[in-house]
């Protein structure tokens, strides 16, 4: 836990948060939902839903979230934030898992908002459809 601690530069910080004891499930709850550490999941789900309301123009609008993209990062923040602290390590992985797969479709529903295409292209038959001039053919 010491090197995923020291991978995020979390480390110090966490230390003196949780006073030296290392424990498993303290780095969990640390790195996924602490609310001051900025490379914690949770501040950063809750930075990107404050810069896209930036994005928006309405960082005060009196409605929810009105684009996809909102609606995503709202649903994937508030199921870390109502979490049980003492559950965390239960089914870890699945967690993750799908935090990386809100990540995704998250990044996905942003790419169709503000740049009108899909988010990746797939190549196929890339160079059958185009007739190449040989030498001498002009």
């Amino acid at each position: 836990w010491v090197t995923v601690l020291r991978s995020a530069g979390a480390h110090d910080t966490y230390l003196r948060t949780y006073r030296g004891v290392l424990d498993a499930g303290r780095v969990v709850e640390f790195m996924l939902l602490d609310r001051l550490f900025p490379r914690s999941v949770f501040y950063s789900l809750r930075l990107a839903e404050r810069h896209l309301d930036e994005l928006h123009n309405r960082p005060h609008d009196r409605v929810g979230a009105t684009g996809e993209a909102q609606r995503l990062l709202g649903r994937a923040r508030s199921e870390l934030e109502f979490l049980q602290p003492g559950l965390l390590l239960d089914s870890l992985e699945d967690r993750l898992a799908g935090l990386q797969r809100s990540c995704r479709e998250i990044g996905e529903a942003l790419a169709l908002e503000y740049f009108h295409a899909a988010p990746w292209v797939a190549w196929t038959d890339a160079g059958h459809a185009v007739s190449v001039i040989e030498e001498g053919e002009i």
